[in-house]
């Protein structure tokens, strides 16, 4: 049951994911970098913050640091 934009078929990206890629790409890198900055502040508020977590691994995966996201990831897990 597989069509067009379906989540199961790896060929076709669903239009969810076709937003999320124009999100992030409209912040370019240093929209990016200060998302990373704020979410490290939103930390320091609350060290645990699997949401902030959450984004701070997106952001850095996205810049192509993956060790740090996947340091942020390994927290959150």
């Amino acid at each position: 049951m597989t069509g067009e934009g379906d989540a199961l078929d790896p060929e076709q990206p669903s239009a969810s994911y076709h937003e999320f890629r124009r999100m992030v790409n409209s912040l370019g890198r240093g929209g990016l970098g200060r998302l990373i900055e704020q979410m490290t502040g939103a930390m320091k508020a609350n060290p645990h913050d699997p949401g902030a977590l959450s984004v701070r691994g997106l952001a850095h995966a996205e810049l192509g640091e993956h060790r740090r996201a996947a340091e942020d990831y390994g927290r959150v897990i």
